[in-house]
């Protein structure tokens, strides 16, 4: 099932097993809701002949991608949401990112000089957060709110609750990339190494994180120190030139 995808007409029709899949996200309470026979209301961007279960399926593609309720867009009236209601700011929100997705799509093409082209999707940026940021986002703000202790304890929890899921990117570069961004924001060079720490905790095998180690340490003034990292990184990559020229650097 493409999440989100928005042509506004007939081709809105959704397979059936993506179509299962969906409904399978909604509470039982929630697929008794709106018999057959309702006509949904208030529709303002997707087509109004649309039927229940297209509807069902593209309100449920978009609460798979940000990763939210029903609740979160419409309102509560005691036990029933009031599915016609714009009163909440994240309906009003999710309309206008609607209207932009379509716009865009409609201009690949014609940027890409193809017909054949991706559609973006709600997917294609949130994967499954409210907020679609990225890891060196999120940890970069921490460390400069509140530390980098406790911008390890983010990374921890969002590797817990996120990992595999494709939401943030875990790999071995993404906390030396965000030490790197860190650096061009003027951070504390002691503020980075707990978070290169973190990451040779899951990639002991990194050289690059080793070099970025060595690195820090250069610039808090530990010369002696930082031979240490750069030795590590050069048994891992023996044949690295760079890290060959740091070392013959070091030893002068």
């Amino acid at each position: 099932m493409r999440h989100c995808r928005l042509p506004y007409s007939r081709s809105l029709s959704l397979a059936t097993a993506a179509l299962a899949l969906t409904l399978a996200l909604w509470p039982a309470q929630t697929r008794a809701q709106g018999r057959e026979d309702e006509k949904p209301t208030n529709l303002k961007i997707l087509p109004a002949d649309i039927s229940h279960e297209e509807l069902r399926a593209v309100m449920g593609g978009f609460s798979s991608a940000l990763g939210v309720r029903c609740d979160h867009c419409h309102v509560m009236e005691g036990q029933k949401r009031d599915f016609a209601s714009d009163d909440k700011e994240h309906k009003q929100a999710a309309g206008g990112m609607m209207l932009l997705t379509k716009s865009i799509n409609d201009s690949l093409a014609k940027v890409m000089g193809r017909e054949s082209v991706m559609q973006v999707e709600c997917v294609t940026c949130h994967r499954g957060q409210e907020e679609p940021r990225t890891l060196r986002g999120v940890l970069a703000e921490t460390t400069a709110k509140e530390g980098a202790e406790a911008a390890v304890k983010k990374y921890r929890e969002l590797r817990g609750q996120y990992y595999g899921r494709g939401s943030y990117d875990f790999g071995e570069n993404a906390l030396i990339e965000t030490t790197q961004d860190l650096e061009r924001r003027k951070a504390e060079p002691a503020a980075l190494l707990p978070l290169l720490q973190l990451n040779l905790e899951f990639f002991p095998q990194s050289a690059g994180t080793h070099v970025q180690v060595g690195r820090v340490l250069l610039k808090t003034g530990q010369k002696a120190e930082a031979m240490t990292p750069f030795e590590e990184a050069q048994k891992l990559e023996p044949d690295n030139r760079r890290i060959q020229r740091q070392i013959q650097e070091l030893t002068k």
